[in-house]
């Protein structure tokens, strides 16, 4: 490290040791006894990535709203009959609503306001009133904009459904299209928020149609999706893009297709050592594996390990790579993987997940089971075993040589999963800690 017998005026010596962060406590010796990287107390610190002991970050407030800007129904209220105002009026984020006569409502309660138009957000939908006389009264919605409009309908609060009401999970997002672009992904009753953490806007991200989350799930970003662990759901899973409209859908769930073969007429052709085959609504994705069972006349290896898929035109033609001969137009027989033990499963509706080696590692706590989209879902009355997804493949998953039975049925049962060194996982078990080695 450089140093300097002087400083000029526009130079600051440089600092040695000062509350930047610290490599460890000790908590026995006098503040004046300390090696440099020691710390005896620190009121505001919490241990990095790498263990060092840093100072808490701060919190910053992006000032972004995610709500419908309405109440979802509150006490007090009271079942009002309906009644429509004979003028509207509005001073920046106060509507005043006048009666032709007296309007018996009661102030700070809840009403349901309906039939105004022209203003963004819309003033319409469960709003605390405030009388102001026996003919008026007034709402005050935050941010409101435009020409106001319509005839006012004011009545009984109604159950909002649709509003949002909870925040249950939130992760790290970074965008794979971007660079240096993250966001915190925000999951609420009734959809997602991607909050972009460098200017604070909001991009809403839809749930599938009829799905809810009235409960605590667990997010995380792998294989550039992010996905929303539901314990004893179907968890959800989003591809990341931000552009049109972008929506959750389903993980493939549902018992588990048995593996059906390829074998369409003149399907292969070989060209210095790329195979081109073309099947319809082949399913299958880069990384996958096909197996021959019957090359023709070609002279693809039969039984053998399988080829690997290397690009996916589209949904009827894949190809991958074989040191063979070439060869023309023929048809050769190929299967998708079969597993070698009790069959395969797709994702087990986990709690939770962590991504480690290229897989997905989570609870073996259910089987699932029934057609995709209505999928079911039982308990295996088992919770001290885990189940790791195929290479870069979040849903498939073996059930005998990617499950690892931590407790063998003692009274223990899995509470987290750590990725460690050398390739390795920590298992916490309720009582017990686990090396797990692959």
């Amino acid at each position: 490290m450089a140093r300097f017998d002087n400083y000029g005026p526009l130079d600051g010596p440089m600092i040695e040791e000062g509350d930047m962060g610290f490599a460890r406590m000790n908590a026995r010796l006098r503040p004046d006894q300390l090696k440099a990287g020691e710390v005896a107390l620190s009121l505001n610190g919490r241990m990095d990535v790498d263990g060092a002991w840093q100072p808490r970050n701060g919190i910053t407030n992006f000032d972004t709203t995610i709500t419908t800007n309405t109440s979802a129904l509150t006490l007090p209220f009271y079942i009002y009959a309906n009644r429509t105002a004979s003028s509207i009026t509005r001073s920046t984020n106060t509507i005043t609503l006048t009666f032709a006569s007296a309007h018996t409502l009661t102030t700070a309660t809840l009403a349901y306001i309906s039939g105004i138009t022209g203003l963004t957000p819309t003033p319409n939908g469960n709003r605390v009133i405030t009388v102001l006389t026996a003919t008026t009264i007034t709402i005050t919605v935050v941010g409101l904009s435009g020409t106001i409009a319509g005839t006012a309908i004011v009545g009984a609060p109604r159950l909002e459904d649709d509003a949002i009401n909870g925040v249950y999970g939130s992760c790290l997002f970074s965008d794979p299209s971007a660079s240096n672009v993250e966001y915190i992904v925000i999951a609420t009753n009734q959809a997602a928020y991607a909050v972009k953490l460098s200017d604070g806007t909001t991009t809403s991200i839809a749930y599938p149609s009829g799905t809810t989350i009235a409960s605590t799930v667990n997010l995380l970003q792998a294989f550039n999706y992010v996905f929303i662990f539901r314990d004893g759901l179907t968890t959800l899973q989003w591809d990341g893009s931000l552009v049109s409209s972008p929506a959750f859908t389903l993980v493939s769930n549902g018992a588990y297709a048995v593996s059906t073969y390829l074998d369409a007429a003149t399907n292969t052709t070989i060209v210095d050592g790329i195979a081109t085959v073309s099947e319809t609504a082949h399913g299958l994705a880069i990384g996958d594996r096909v197996y021959v069972i019957n090359n023709g006349a070609s002279t693809l290896i039969e039984n053998g390990e399988g080829y690997t898929v290397a690009t996916v035109a589209n949904a009827n033609t894949f190809t991958f790579f074989a040191e063979v001969p070439d060869a023309g137009a023929g048809q050769v027989i190929y299967s998708k993987r079969l597993s070698v033990s009790t069959g395969l499963s797709h994702m087990p509706a986990p709690p939770w997940a962590i991504y480690h080696q290229r897989r997905l590692w989570m609870p073996y706590l259910y089987n699932t089971t029934g057609s995709s989209g209505s999928p079911t879902i039982t308990s295996r009355n088992i919770t001290d075993e885990i189940i790791a997804s195929d290479i870069l493949d979040q849903d498939t998953y073996d059930k005998i040589y990617a499950s690892y039975r931590i407790a063998s049925g003692g009274a223990d049962y899995v509470v987290a999963i750590q990725p460690f060194t050398e390739d390795n996982l920590v298992v916490f078990n309720r009582n017990t800690i686990h090396l797990l080695r692959e």
